[in-house]
């Protein structure tokens, strides 16, 4: 059963987990000199390059700033000691990508984070004011903190010719020994990260480390425009694989769904199943019903949409390409006169961008009246926030150690729901008992008379579908829409081929397989294995099967007054309120008699 058991979650659980998102990692590194002010520039950074993970120094943010990210967990150390926003550091994280902070004893201004891609890595966000001064131990203790591999990204205000510079500072010959002695290494190029718009004149101050194992898989890049900043945003592609929660099964768009043509797709009238046992049967019943599902039901894709903009109009491009043409032509030839000319495109840009907001949003507001469908406002209002549903996995612990990966962490909890499965929790005693009865045959040479072992009919297979929910479906994609669906010639093949696994006694392996999904308890911490309920998803075809033989040996347990007038369990009707009062009139009488 165990063995069993661990088999199954992880032929269907990984899979969820892992649904196909097998890509490269963006890692986003800007002193972007005000998070708040410079919010839309970071969501198109975000969206542009498909951002994993996102170090932002000099956020200017406080205690009283909440997470303006929709789509990502925010870590980050806000300056303290100060009566004006400045300085600060942190880290954005997909919602979709399992993350952990990391502990820092250290009085530099730095965040760092645990990242699960195929691989855990450390990432911190770190920025040095060029006024503060700080000794070669203090940036190696902060190293040696960070769980390797790890990526060391942020605002250093040092100047060096190891990485571009055209001076050497103090600070910069520390980074220097640093990297001479250590076995950190350097991934700038020598592209210029930083213009002083006072003098004109560009330098690489922001500076990406990483360990010696990441170092062949990280394409470094410096971003064109330094958008609304003085420091370029500089992209990182780690060649490691993103086994992101991103995406969602597809699904059936049932609502959309042409019936007439799916009725006639799925003729199960038309199919032998002569000399078939009931494994084959199965499969050739799920291949039609999924084949005329494929040809009559619209899916969904699968990926999750873009961050929306439905307030971009054609006035937000055009200043968005004349601030951009602003930018070039002083980078080029970078005059005092022409730096004039970009801040006041970038201005107008952002002007632009505010109205065309306030425009939409009226727009919307005044859309709305008492006919307006709360589904359409709703609909409306998630378009306008960007808003989607993302399972966020986090990261698991074993024994202190993170798991690596998402597969492991799929098997991690594969073992822990095989276990609490596990027969050895029984007493022995119990397990006797159980072994003796399983080896009994149930169905005797002389029990064919009896009403609960005769074959079903159409009226109790029409009776258990009516009675269905719309619930998701299991592993082979069934809905139990489409049963519902099938013409009365189909549902007769269906009943036969029900009839022939109640006859057989056997059910199809598929139907024991279910796709498990880990829904955390209220109140639990989500790194704990132990803090997970399985819920799975099995396939409809059996349940509805297991709810004719749940009908029929009720009815005769009720029938025959096999069961006790106290029991409540499984019992329609009835549920633990009926005991609770039962208990408390039971207590009101003892107080009466007393």
């Amino acid at each position: 059963m165990a063995n069993r058991f661990q088999k199954i979650f992880a032929q269907w659980l990984v899979p969820f987990l892992l649904i196909p998102l097998m890509t490269r990692s963006s890692f986003l590194q800007w002193n972007c000199r005000g998070l708040l002010s410079n919010l839309d520039d970071i969501n198109a950074l975000l969206d542009r390059h498909d951002t994993t993970c996102a170090c932002l120094q000099e956020t200017y943010l406080n205690e009283r700033t909440g997470n303006p990210f929709r789509r990502y967990n925010v870590f980050r150390k806000d300056r303290a000691d100060t009566t004006h926003a400045s300085g600060g550091v942190a880290i954005i994280t997909k919602k979709s990508i399992p993350s952990k902070p990391v502990s820092l004893a250290t009085d530099l201004e730095a965040v760092a984070v645990e990242v699960c891609l195929d691989k855990v890595i450390t990432v911190c966000s770190i920025y040095l004011p060029p006024s503060v001064v700080v000794e070669q131990r203090q940036f190696e203790n902060l190293c040696n903190q960070l769980p390797p591999p790890f990526l060391l990204l942020g605002d250093l205000n040092a100047h060096s010719t190891f990485w571009g510079s055209t001076k050497v500072d103090h600070r910069g010959k520390m980074l220097e020994r640093v990297l001479l002695t250590s076995s950190i290494c350097l991934l700038n190029t020598g592209s210029p990260t930083y213009v002083n718009c006072a003098t004109q004149t560009f330098s690489s101050i922001d500076l990406s480390f990483c360990s010696p194992c990441l170092y062949q898989d990280v394409d470094w890049k410096v971003d064109e425009n330094p958008h609304g900043s003085d420091h370029f945003p500089v992209i990182l592609k780690l060649g490691r694989n993103v086994n992101s929660l991103g995406t969602r099964p597809p699904r059936w768009k049932q609502l959309q769904a042409d019936w007439s043509t799916f009725e006639k797709e799925a003729n199960l009238a038309s199919l032998s199943f002569e000399g078939m046992d009931v494994e084959q049967i199965n499969s050739v019943v799920t291949d039609t019903i999924i084949n005329a599902a494929v040809r009559s039901i619209p899916q969904t894709s699968g990926r999750l949409p873009r961050r929306p903009k439905p307030w971009w109009t054609a006035a937000c491009e055009t200043t968005r390409k004349e601030q951009n043409r602003a930018w070039g032509i002083f980078r080029r030839y970078p005059t005092s006169a022409n730096l004039i000319v970009f801040k006041k495109a970038r201005a107008k840009a952002r002007w632009t961008q505010r109205q065309a907001k306030r425009e939409s949003w009226r727009n919307f507001v005044s859309s709305l009246n008492n006919n307006a469908p709360s589904k359409v406002v709703w609909d409306r209002l998630r378009k306008i926030k960007g808003d989607y549903s993302a399972f966020c996995m986090p990261l698991l612990q074993v024994n202190g150690s993170l798991c690596q990966g998402l597969k492991e962490q799929a098997n991690t909890l594969g073992e822990h729901f095989q276990n609490v499965s596990s027969s050895s929790h029984y007493s022995q005693d119990f397990l006797k008992v159980k072994g003796i009865a399983e080896k009994q045959n149930l169905i005797g040479h002389d029990s064919d008379h009896h009403t609960y072992n005769m074959l079903f009919n159409m009226t109790e297979l029409l009776r258990a579908l009516a009675s269905t929910k719309l619930t998701a479906p299991g592993p082979d994609r069934i809905t139990y829409s489409m049963l519902q669906h099938l013409s009365k010639d189909s549902l007769e093949s269906l009943l036969h081929f029900f009839n022939t696994v109640w006859k057989e006694g056997r059910l199809p392996c598929r139907w024991k397989v279910a796709t498990v999904i880990p829904l955390l308890k209220p109140g639990k911490d989500s790194s704990i294995p132990t803090s997970y309920r399985p819920i799975a998803l099995t396939s409809c075809l059996g349940k509805t099967f297991e709810r004719m033989v749940n009908n029929r040996l009720t009815h005769f347990l009720e029938e025959n007054k096999c069961l006790s007038r106290y029991q409540c369990g499984f019992q329609m009707g009835r549920s633990t309120v009926d005991h609770l009062i039962r208990l408390e009139t039971t207590i009101r009488e003892a107080f009466l008699r007393r």
